[in-house]
């Protein structure tokens, strides 16, 4: 199927839908949809179009009735994964281009100026930007600095905050389901992959991070986070299609 390399169709428009998955948020959801929607009017044009979507992945808080309070447009996924969430949320979206963001993190307008350039730019099937936790104890500002130099290296998409074009995400087939955790790394090489067979890029934006929270640092300590990341990846089927060993994710603590 042909596409507009700009990401523009006929009439010089582009829309974008941003995306946020949210079970159990409702301490942070409010605050991610009114930074989308300002970093939309930060960068509002008369050729930019734009949705927030929220999905409330069966949620037992508020978190549907906040996000619908600061103005998205909710819609409910019953079966509790990122996966299905974020793919729930493109099956409504209308965009010509996708941004999934995590609840809790915040978009800069900065950060959404450099990615709309990448999406005008005709070069980039997708991408994403590097991290910033914020004023953090030095751990945590190390694992962050080296989360940052896996992404800038491997040209992976962590979840927190990716974009694509909508048509690259549906001939792929969005996220693969089968994924609990893991999901982001299986998904930016499906969409490198796809990228790269209609001369595209993966970019990564580096100048202007999302900010995102620490709090799984807190909840869960640091020695269960890496016994995770190494479970996924010395076993990672075993590991990320299994919620036994994914407590951190599903458990509904925030």
């Amino acid at each position: 199927m042909p596409f507009a390399r700009s990401g523009m169709d006929d009439a010089g428009k582009m829309k974008i839908s941003i995306i946020i998955p949210a079970f159990n948020e409702a301490k942070v959801i409010e605050a991610c949809v009114q930074s989308a929607f300002a970093a939309l009017r930060a960068n509002a044009t008369a050729g930019l179009m734009s949705e927030v979507i929220v999905v409330d992945n069966n949620s037992k808080d508020a978190t549907a009735e906040l996000a619908r309070r600061a103005g998205a447009e909710v819609v409910f996924e019953a079966i509790n994964s990122f996966s299905g969430a974020r793919n729930k949320g493109a099956s409504v979206a209308s965009g010509e281009w996708l941004i999934f963001l995590d609840a809790d993190t915040l978009l800069p307008a900065e950060t959404l100026a450099d990615a709309l350039k990448e999406m005008e730019g005709g070069i980039a099937v997708g991408g994403t930007s590097t991290i910033d936790y914020g004023e953090v104890k030095w751990s945590i500002w190390l694992f962050a600095k080296a989360s940052n130099l896996v992404i800038r290296t491997l040209k992976l998409t962590p979840g927190i905050f990716v974009f694509c074009r909508a048509q690259a995400f549906r001939e792929i087939g969005g996220f693969d389901e089968k994924f609990l955790a893991g999901e982001d790394a299986d998904f930016s090489a499906r969409l490198g992959r796809w990228g790269r067979q209609h001369g595209l890029k993966i970019r990564i934006l580096h100048e202007n991070p999302v900010k995102t929270s620490d709090r799984k640092f807190h909840l869960y300590g640091f020695k269960e986070i890496l016994t995770v990341i190494a479970r996924c990846l010395l076993f990672p089927k075993r590991t990320m299609h299994n919620k036994k060993h994914l407590r951190m994710f599903y458990d509904g603590k925030r």
